[in-house]
């Protein structure tokens, strides 16, 4: 769990293989209540020591790939946890960034998603993708 550097290995704890040798299902666990992913209030109430506070890449890659339901994305869209390019004052909601692009830095009034690489077109990658799904906006309206 890459995204969760910061925090203790002892706040997880995976399913053993054994349970699937001896024929305990995934159905099984999830109707038990076993997360197939980190619960967002977990992310949430760790905030302050995981290590991605200036990169939030590794916790987007994480999160598209998570099994997330509706709750969860709806917790994502509202809660303010994103960085913002020249802004340290706070963390922000995805509805208050836009994807960062070259044009956009022109406009001082436009609050960019700090992202660690240019390199890739992150509008149309799968990262940018979910991150517009949770409210990252593209363009600012005219």
């Amino acid at each position: 769990l890459k995204a969760f550097d910061g925090v203790s290995s002892s706040s997880f704890n995976k399913v053993s293989l054994a349970l699937k040798d001896n024929g305990v299902s995934d159905e099984f666990l999830v109707a038990l209540g076993v997360r197939k992913s980190v619960a967002i209030d977990f992310l949430f109430q760790n905030l302050d020591t995981l290590s991605w506070s200036s990169d939030p890449k590794p916790l987007i890659e994480y999160l598209r790939t998570a099994v997330l339901t509706k709750q969860d994305l709806a917790k994502l869209r509202g809660t303010q946890y994103l960085p913002a390019e020249n802004d340290v004052s706070r963390t922000f909601a995805p509805s208050e960034l836009y994807l960062p692009s070259s044009e956009l830095r022109l406009f001082p009034f436009v609050t960019l998603l700090q992202w660690p690489s240019e390199d890739e077109n992150l509008a149309h990658s799968p990262n940018g993708k979910f991150l517009q799904n949770l409210g990252c906006q593209q363009h600012p309206p005219l």
